[in-house]
């Protein structure tokens, strides 16, 4: 959610204000009694996590694991991007969706465009397949290879205003409410979710009982820049959890250790036991009850991720810097 010159003022800004003034723990973890979940197959992935040595660095651009064939993960590299974001590839009988781009234009470093056609062409029985790109959020580090795509006209790229791409995906009523989205055999459900970015949002795959979440939730320090917004938007995602089956929480970067309540310094490129990327129903759960416990605008540290309110500062450099993405 940050691009150079942002972090390093970042840093700045939070170096006097990095102490949690709550901390909450989770004692148990949920079952997983489904033997056909998708599951087990995200928890025993090991993502490359950087190296101590970057000039050295032989890994590939992207670190891609398939669910099934119709269910993509993608990584880019942390030695090419220190952000290392996620993105997500859904295949469906009609369309495709890709949900984000990362955080490299240039595909001589990066070819995000040309893995997910890749991707398409091997495991679509349509090779022509079209394909839908949105965005869980308008931080650079999230559609800065939406370039990539310009030039292909199978290829639909949805804007990261929420307003407008409700338009673009025919949604009468905006994203006010929970909408429907489908792929031909495959829903797509999607919510607006702002707080750490206004036109934020994440999407829920029927599929698998999957929500993506960009960076409203994710095993990292998750800065909040409306904390009534994004106190709503827990609300929303916690109340969804509770009236539909949710498997697994997915969001747009890694940044803790498995060991609890440890972040990673904010720029690192190497993360040796860095803590898996799945996060579960009960971490909605845990964040709601604290929010609602008590809604005074603080930063709060959790076992998997920590949350932390812009400063005024933070808040206003993120404005000038909207500007220009």
């Amino acid at each position: 959610m940050r691009n150079s010159l942002f972090l390093i003022i970042a840093i700045m800004a939070v170096s006097s204000c990095s102490i949690a003034e709550q901390r909450y723990a989770i004692t148990d973890k949920s079952p997983i009694n489904d033997s056909t979940s998708i599951v087990p197959i995200i928890e025993n992935k090991k993502w490359f996590h950087g190296s101590m040595t970057c000039n050295a660095d032989s890994a590939k651009p992207m670190d891609i694991l398939k669910l099934d064939e119709q269910t993509f993960i993608l990584r880019q590299n942390k030695c090419d991007t220190f952000e290392a974001p996620f993105m997500y590839l859904l295949l469906g009988s009609d369309k495709a969706m890709l949900f984000d781009t990362g955080a490299i234009e240039d595909a001589n470093i990066s070819p995000v465009a040309m893995e997910i056609e890749r991707l398409i062409q091997q495991y679509s029985p349509d090779p022509a397949l079209p394909l839908i790109v949105i965005h869980s959020h308008g931080h650079a580090d999230h559609k800065a290879g939406d370039k990539q795509f310009a030039n292909n006209k199978t290829v639909t790229v949805v804007s990261s205003d929420v307003k407008k791409a409700a338009t673009q995906l025919g949604f009468q009523n905006g994203l006010s409410e929970i909408q429907t989205f489908t792929l031909g055999n495959r829903s797509i459900r999607m919510i607006h979710t702002p707080g750490h970015h206004a036109d934020a949002i994440t999407i829920y795959d029927e599929k698998h009982k999957i929500l993506l979440t960009g960076d409203t939730l994710y095993p990292g320090l998750i800065y909040v820049k409306n904390w009534d917004a994004y106190k709503q938007s827990i609300n929303l995602l916690y109340a969804f959890s509770e009236e539909n089956e949710v498997a697994a929480i997915l969001g747009g970067h890694i940044e803790m250790s498995k060991e609890p309540f440890v972040l990673y310094p904010v720029g690192s490129t190497y993360q040796p036991n860095e803590a898996h990327l799945l996060l579960q129903k009960q971490d909605i759960a845990i964040l709601y009850h604290a929010l609602k416990a008590d809604p005074e605008s603080k930063r709060i540290e959790f076992e998997k991720f920590t949350i932390q309110p812009m400063n005024w500062f933070q808040r206003t450099l993120s404005n000038v810097f909207s500007l220009f993405n």
